[in-house]
């Protein structure tokens, strides 16, 4: 199972985009891939492992911390340019972390890692992590917080 996040473009990313440079676009995903490590539920380590960023020219964090190691890089497609980054995990239960299942309350990491660096406030994100958590397995009907 291929597990990617793609930050939604929002109507300025031209403009953005136009702002950046590639220094810039590595230092943030360098930063989200981070702050995803760091609330990524850890058991064994290799979750934690397996996040990483990922460019046309440019990755790192696959399997830098201590625990088990990661199997594989995430695999991204053909990116449009330098000024691009993927910031994700590519390990099967990663996405029932992320998102829960029907047994199994979410513990998000990677939505909450984007919404802090697109300027949300990190009080309402640790509150957003915390609801979720406690709204526990996901049932019929039922949806889940919006980080992003």
């Amino acid at each position: 199972m291929k597990a990617e996040f793609e930050v939604i473009r929002n109507k300025n990313i031209d403009k953005l985009m136009d702002m950046a440079d590639k220094k810039s676009v590595l230092s943030l995903a360098i930063k989200i891939c981070s702050q995803a490590k760091a609330l990524a539920p850890v058991d064994k380590g290799q979750l934690r492992n397996a996040i990483m960023y990922k460019g046309n020219n440019a990755k790192g964090a696959f399997n830098d911390r201590n625990g088990e190691e990661a199997d594989h890089e995430i695999e991204i497609g053909g990116l449009a340019s330098d000024k691009e980054m993927c910031v994700g995990f590519n390990l099967k239960h990663g996405i029932y972390q992320e998102f829960g299942t029907r047994k199994m309350p979410p513990q998000p990491f990677l939505r909450p890692a984007v919404a802090l660096y697109q300027g949300q406030n990190a009080v309402d994100i640790i509150k957003k992590i915390h609801d979720e958590e406690m709204r526990g397995p996901l049932k019929a009907g039922m949806t889940r917080e919006t980080f992003v």
